[in-house]
């Protein structure tokens, strides 16, 4: 991030934390956020959500309202800052990742079992119970995979992992399955 001399990160924090206005009547919170704004579309992109920007936004406000300056008061004061910010927006972004992957790993058979099937209530049933021999992982890559028929690029990026894990647990979930046929 390149700053002119007179936009100090250090000011501008001090500033938005006491609402004062640039002279340009500008609010400090907008244009702190405007300057991190590469980094907040960085981890928003790496998400893979639209919902994250939000979330990233909101952290970033309540972090710089909270930001104890005291302890950033030498000479080299804005790359403490820049390196506090950055590392708090990178923590951030681990601790929404995952919660994303808790929400996938929420996905239940029940929820599953009871939407509208094309398959009468015996086959169901069997195809519950064959699930039921893979581990919670496994079997919510085949059923992404097989039931709501995601690419193996779709799944991974919903379950944070690469393509060839992807590949690899299917080709093994398959495996431990044709076992129970």
């Amino acid at each position: 991030m390149y700053m002119k001399s007179e936009d100090k990160i250090f000011k501008l924090i001090f500033a938005a934390q006491k609402e004062e206005r640039s002279s340009e009547q500008k609010p400090n919170m907008i244009i702190l956020l405007e300057k991190f704004r590469p980094l907040i579309l960085k981890y928003r992109y790496r998400l893979h959500s639209d919902d994250a920007e939000n979330d990233l936004v909101l952290f970033f406000i309540e972090m710089i309202k909270s930001i104890q300056l005291e302890g950033f008061k030498s000479s080299n004061s804005d790359y403490q800052l820049l390196a506090f910010i950055s590392k708090a927006m990178h923590n951030e972004f681990i601790r929404l990742s995952k919660a994303k992957n808790k929400e996938f790993q929420i996905l239940e058979l029940d929820e599953w079992y009871y939407e509208e099937l094309t398959y009468n209530e015996y086959d169901k049933l069997e195809i519950v119970e064959l699930l039921n021999h893979l581990r919670i992982r496994e079997r919510q890559i085949i059923i992404l995979k097989y039931w709501f028929g995601y690419s193996d690029i779709e799944v991974g990026s919903r379950m944070n992992v690469t393509r060839q894990t992807v590949n690899r647990i299917v080709n093994s979930s398959l495996e431990t399955l044709r076992r129970y046929v």
